[in-house]
């Protein structure tokens, strides 16, 4: 894939929240001249703009396959 078309491709709601809040708090850190809250608005600026997280490159990734056998029987225990 290739660079411009990352900005173009796989908007989703998460992504277009992170923009809209990181454009928000650029806004109110630039009004109250206060940089601690330009940085963060800019971190999720960046983070919505080149659609960043946590688990980008499939870092929290799991698999759906089921790991145990429907058939197995379980057995509890009662505490007390």
């Amino acid at each position: 894939m290739s660079y411009w078309k990352q900005f173009i491709t796989n908007w989703n709601l998460c992504r277009i929240v992170r923009l809209i809040a990181g454009i928000s708090l650029l806004i109110y850190g630039i009004q109250i001249s206060e940089w601690l809250v330009i940085l963060f608005g800019g971190a999720w600026f960046a983070a919505g703009l080149f659609s960043m997280q946590c688990c980008s490159s499939n870092g929290c990734y799991t698999s759906y396959e089921k790991v145990f056998d429907k058939n197995e029987v379980v057995s509890f225990e009662e505490i007390k």
